[in-house]
């Protein structure tokens, strides 16, 4: 896109709020409220990775979110919903009955977009503006659609009731009155097929919306999702979005050859993915082809100026050994995003190699009270204790690592190898 022409293509608008509830919201202490906007923030960019959205933008109080196919911006708000649930009964800083509803509103029609002299591309236009005045009528906890979206939903898929019409928003830019829709849950097939058949494109695409909102443990995903790919790639499906998560499942099986020439194929869909790219760097820096991954890291930078990209490129350069590099990358990614928490935990590691231990710790403890549930940080941490000879500290990060991991072998050798140092002093 040329700078100062603006460009406009057709989208499914899905805004997500959870700043409407500002009561429940200003009765925690700031502690906890950053806890709540962490755990928010987070669970959308996660959520964002599985499903094909092609602009992701937070305003302050919620999250923009463009689409190009409306069924999937359907399944990932409801989807969002279920995991924000979760989130939050799980989270130990929270108040024990604590709960918070998100509002989802989703419309279809033509978003126009403009590049400035920065790398980000925003988008607006007139039904950005009306989807966002549909949050006035979104109860908690729910999805309301507009009847443009609804026209556009594959709606054999979906679940819903008309809740009301237009007549009452300001300013309605579409005249008239239109039927609004509560959207309340995705059908999915009934019965999965045992096998493949004839080219069927509805079966397929069908598959490829249960693998996208299949509910249950990461190992019971990982069977059922890679079945329903496995089927709907029988069935006839071609969708980049479709090879790029098969991709992710079985890299994290550790399949890396089949995980790459599935990346590989959705790239081949979709040149500009930047989140492929971004994916097909890290199998090639796992399979030991570091020029080549530096290579789609920087490609995914291109495409997308995201701090996770970024924190990625950084990452990989401190494994090079390229630790000034690094340390750019890495604090560029944390002016994007201060508080990320893959970035915060990067820069810990970099300077950890460089030796500035109280610097390092300090980012290693923000990187943890971000995502306190994450077992490499924990581990990282433990290393840096134990070259500081606090042993003891050592010792709970390695437990608490081993109970968010429980077969780290490192972590439960270091704490048998700290028990018997401790004993022999």
């Amino acid at each position: 896109m040329e700078e100062g022409h603006p460009e406009s293509r057709w989208a499914a608008i899905l805004y997500v709020d959870m700043m409407s509830h500002m009561e429940a919201f200003a009765a925690l202490s700031r502690e906890q409220q950053q806890e709540v906007m962490t755990t928010f923030r987070s669970v959308v960019e996660r959520l964002c990775t599985k499903y094909p959205a092609f602009y992701l933008n937070f305003t302050g109080d919620g999250y923009l979110i463009l689409f190009e196919e409306p069924s999937d911006a359907a399944l990932f708000s409801l989807m969002l919903t279920r995991r924000w649930r979760g989130e939050l009964e799980t989270s130990a800083k929270l108040p024990q009955d604590f709960k918070i509803g998100l509002t989802s509103c989703l419309h279809a029609g033509r978003a126009s977009s403009l590049a400035g002299s920065g790398d980000r591309i925003e988008y607006f236009g007139e039904s950005l503006g009306f989807a966002r005045r549909l949050m006035e009528l979104c109860p908690a906890d729910s999805l309301v659609a507009s009847e443009a979206a609804m026209d556009a939903l594959d709606l054999s898929m979906f679940r819903w009731e008309v809740l009301g019409d237009e007549a009452g928003l300001r300013d309605d830019p579409l005249g008239g009155k239109r039927r609004v829709f509560l959207v309340k849950e995705y059908r999915g097939l009934k019965e999965m097929p045992e096998s493949g058949g004839p080219r069927d494109l509805e079966m397929a695409q069908r598959l490829f919306r249960d693998a996208l909102s299949f509910v249950g443990t990461e190992r019971e995903y990982s069977q059922a999702a890679l079945k329903m790919y496995e089927l709907a790639f029988e069935f006839g499906l071609e969708h980049y979005g479709a090879r790029y998560n098969y991709a992710k499942i079985l890299k994290r099986q550790g399949m890396l050859e089949e995980s790459e020439v599935e990346v590989r194929r959705a790239l081949a869909l979709k040149p500009q993915l930047a989140d492929a790219h971004n994916l097909l760097a890290l199998i090639l820096e796992e399979k030991g082809e570091p020029v080549e991954a530096e290579e789609h890291f920087r490609r995914a930078l291109e495409l997308e100026n995201a701090a996770r990209f970024r924190n990625n490129l950084g990452f990989h350069l401190m494994q090079q050994g390229r630790l000034t590099e690094a340390e750019i990358e890495i604090r560029r990614a944390l002016e994007m995003e201060p508080e990320f928490a893959p970035a915060l935990h990067s820069l810990g590691c970099i300077l950890f190699r460089e030796r500035q231990m109280l610097e390092a710790e300090k980012y290693l403890l923000r990187a943890i009270a971000a995502r306190e549930d994450e077992p490499e940080y924990h581990r990282d941490y433990a290393r840096l204790l134990m070259e500081s000879g606090r042993n003891d500290d050592a010792t709970r990060q390695l437990k608490r690592a081993l109970e968010l991991a429980p077969g780290d072998t490192w972590a439960s050798d270091s704490i048998v190898e700290l028990t018997e140092a401790e004993e022999e002093s």
